[in-house]
This record gives C-alpha cells, sequence and structure tokens, in this order.
C-alpha cells in the first residue's frame, strides 16, 4: 500500500477560464519543505508522493493576486483536490484561503 498522498486540481481566472503555467507552490506546513510545480495547458496540476500531514497550497500567475489554500489535509493513498479561482491584481497581493477537511 503507498503511504503517501496527493494533491490535485485546476486554476481558473474569475471568468471560469483555465490558466496554464501558474505557479503552484506546495508546502509541508511541519517541516516547511516545498514541491513546485506549474498548472498544465489545461489548468490542472497534480503533485504525487506527499507525506499525509497538512500543507498549504499557494498559487501564482502573472496578472493576478497570489491565492494560498491553508491547512489542506494529505490523507494515504488519496487526491486531496484543492481547485483555485484566481482574481486580477498583482502578485504582490495575497489572498488566504482556509480549507477544511469534508
Amino acid at each position: 500500500q503507498d503511504a503517501s498522498g496527493r494533491v490535485a486540481g485546476f486554476v481558473t481566472d474569475p471568468t471560469g477560464a483555465v490558466v496554464p503555467a501558474a505557479k503552484v507552490v506546495i508546502t509541508d506546513l511541519g517541516t516547511n519543505a516545498k514541491t513546485e510545480l506549474d498548472t498544465d495547458a489545461s489548468g490542472t496540476y497534480s503533485a504525487a508522493a506527499l507525506r499525509p500531514v497538512v500543507y498549504s497550497v499557494s498559487v501564482t500567475a502573472a496578472g493576478f493576486e497570489t491565492v494560498t489554500v491553508n491547512n489542506v489535509k494529505v490523507d494515504t493513498a488519496r487526491i486531496s483536490t484543492v481547485n483555485v479561482q484566481l482574481k486580477p491584481g498583482t502578485v504582490a497581493t495575497t489572498v488566504d484561503v482556509s480549507s477544511e477537511a469534508p
């Protein structure tokens, strides 16, 4: 059995259009270890082999505010879905969002 989990999702703008090449940073809140990746042409991303702990997910793209989703819980052999909608603005502006387990 796989002892790791995964975080995946898609990134859109306010109109619902996908945002390709957005930078996604997944941070282990216990160790501060970072996993960095970009969204693909369809605005999706997926990070596998993550320890089953709590993370934050930050998304940045040119012309948009940075969005950070906090308290993303990753469970063993499960996919935690974190879809992000970016708002127009500058990267210097950060929006924090909390994720609660369903």
